[in-house]
């Protein structure tokens, strides 16, 4: 079993000293195997965020946007694109690219899913309506320490990420990340020649925006990244080293998908997440409680889905009568394929829940089960205050 880390508040953390202006700019795909020791920063990285803002209640919509069409999944590909707005369509701005993509069938992924998975076949997944087909946002670089540049970034997931790889060309076994670049200098400057240079030789390929010419006080740019890890036993908890660099410095970042997008969600009935669950215990078992205000309890699933990419048993879209909701998936590691069985449960009189997390990997279970928390604390948060909720021990 292979052991991971996770943060579900934060998946990179970027830490920075302003360094030589450098005016190098690259906008090319680079194999770490091609790099050379000196010249290795010249792969661009591009990336997105997702806001989680609600304005009809207090819980965010969780109603995904629909399949991206062949011009949108190039974001950041080959174009950058300034919006004001993150909740803007910009899909009319990608009208002229002509590069399709390659299309990926619903029995190519069911296929594949049926090879590496243990369990019965699942249910080939689409990013159904229920479910997102992008994570929640997390930091990628603090404007404190980039000279006001914030750059957020969000998961692809599933059907979406398969179809985004595809289209840039890169393998399957590929995370596509959608970034948000937004200048909040306090002195109202602008902020230009924003580009992100990949430092290392971990990943196969890499998929790079060009460079982002300049951003106006207040305004944002997204693009998207492709990280291709090669082959899909490859692994993917390795720390990759970024530079940002601007007209105002240069900043290292570090960043390193969470184990909570390192999963493959199933979709079984109860009676096969039961029996799983019978066979793991002990170590293989992780618990933890949370105390949420009654009044929110029903944002606990909605924080679940967003925080991880977990399959729905029996297609559960919320919690059911009894406050429960069970969620299956598997994470591949150089071992071969492990579970990760999930049950949350909350009392709606009181606010009082807990999650329990089986794994065949211990450390994984206990990693899933910590950042599910967190995530469901810090987004209850987000949409009802500090007193939304808070952590409790079983």
């Amino acid at each position: 079993s292979s052991s991971s880390s996770s943060s579900s508040s934060s998946s990179s953390s970027g830490s920075g000293s302003p360094k030589a202006k450098d005016d190098e700019s690259e906008s090319e795909s680079s194999s770490g195997d091609d790099s050379d020791s000196s010249d290795n920063e010249g792969d661009l990285l591009g990336t997105g965020a997702m806001g989680v803002e609600g304005t009809g209640s207090l819980l965010p919509d969780l109603t995904p946007d629909p399949p991206p069409s062949a011009d949108l999944l190039l974001a950041g590909f080959e174009k950058q694109v300034a919006v004001s707005d993150n909740n803007k369509d910009t899909s009319s701005d990608f009208a002229d690219m002509v590069m399709a993509p390659v299309p990926v069938t619903v029995p190519q992924q069911q296929q594949q899913q049926q090879q590496m998975s243990p369990f019965p076949p699942p249910t080939p997944l689409q990013n159904a309506s229920s479910l997102p087909a992008m994570s929640k946002s997390r930091q990628f670089l603090r404007p404190s320490i980039a000279g006001g540049l914030s750059i957020t970034h969000r998961f692809l997931r599933n059907l979406t990420n398969t179809t985004a790889a595809s289209a840039m060309g890169i393998s399957v076994n590929s995370q596509v990340l959608e970034m948000t670049f937004k200048n909040e200098r306090e002195d109202g400057g602008s902020i230009r020649r924003v580009r992100v240079l990949y430092r290392g030789s971990a990943l196969k390929k890499t998929v790079l925006p060009m460079e982002i010419p300049t951003i106006k006080p207040g305004e944002s740019a997204v693009a998207r990244l492709g990280l291709d890890f090669g082959s899909p036993n490859a692994a993917r908890d390795m720390v990759i080293k970024f530079d940002v660099k601007t007209d105002r410095g240069s900043y290292s970042a570090d960043f390193q998908v969470p184990l909570e997008e390192r999963l493959s969600p199933l979709t079984f009935n109860s009676e096969v997440f039961e029996k799983e669950c019978k066979t793991l215990g002990g170590f293989q078992k992780t618990k933890l409680g949370f105390d949420v205000r009654a009044g929110l309890v029903g944002g606990v699933w909605e924080q679940c889905v967003l925080v991880a990419n977990l399959g729905c048993v029996d297609g559960g879209t919320s919690l059911d009568s009894t406050g429960t909701a069970k969620f299956a998936s598997t994470m591949t590691s150089p071992t071969g394929i492990e579970r990760m069985l999930v049950k949350v449960a909350v009392n709606g009189n009181t606010g009082l829940g807990e999650i329990t997390v089986y794994s065949d990997n211990a450390i994984a279970c206990s990693s899933l089960a910590g950042g599910l928390k967190a995530g469901i604390l810090d987004g209850l948060k987000e949409v009802g205050g500090n007193a939304a909720a808070e952590s409790v021990d079983l």
